[in-house]
Parts: C-alpha cells; sequence; structure tokens
C-alpha cells in the first residue's frame, strides 16, 4: 500500500519539480526530484546527504517506502512545540 502510494506521487512529478519525504529522524528528509537520465525519466533521490538515481519507477519507490516515515501524530506535535515554546511578551 505505502509502496503504490510513493509510485504514485512520483508519476505524478514533472521534470525538474522536487518533493520531500519525512523521515523517522526529523533532522533528515528525503528529497525527490524528477529527471532525465540521458532520453530515459529518472528519479534523483537525496537521503543524507547522498544522491542516488534511479531509472526504475519500482526501485525507487522500494527505497522510498523503505525509509519514509509516517506518523501524523510525531508530526503534528513536533509543528505545534514551536507554539508552545513562545514566550509572553506581555502587553505592549
Amino acid at each position: 500500500m505505502k509502496e503504490q502510494e510513493v509510485k504514485n506521487i512520483l508519476k505524478n512529478l514533472k521534470v525538474g519539480e522536487s518533493t520531500y519525504f519525512s523521515t523517522s529522524k526529523d533532522e533528515h528528509k528525503i528529497e525527490v526530484e524528477r529527471v532525465f537520465k540521458g532520453l530515459d525519466e529518472g528519479w534523483m533521490v537525496i537521503y543524507q546527504g547522498e544522491r542516488k538515481v534511479f531509472s526504475d519507477l519500482d526501485e525507487a519507490a522500494r527505497f522510498l517506502s523503505q525509509h519514509w516515515e509516517v506518523n501524523i501524530k510525531k508530526r503534528m506535535q513536533n509543528q505545534y512545540q514551536e507554539m508552545n515554546d513562545l514566550i509572553d511578551l506581555g502587553e505592549y
């Protein structure tokens, strides 16, 4: 199911367009860009500073589905954590 969802996302990317996938570690994200590899299409995946170019959609989807972490609860907590860190400056 997860791999099929990744395939749909990759198919809908336009050449030169990039998208990001979250991972279990917040400091690492997976960037994916659709590129041309010669005359064929491909997907460049940048993960932990390493670039890989995949020509096969199934292979790219398999790699991404292994590393993609979709934990909505954790993502929401991290996003709204900054709101809890706001300092009350009092009245102006």
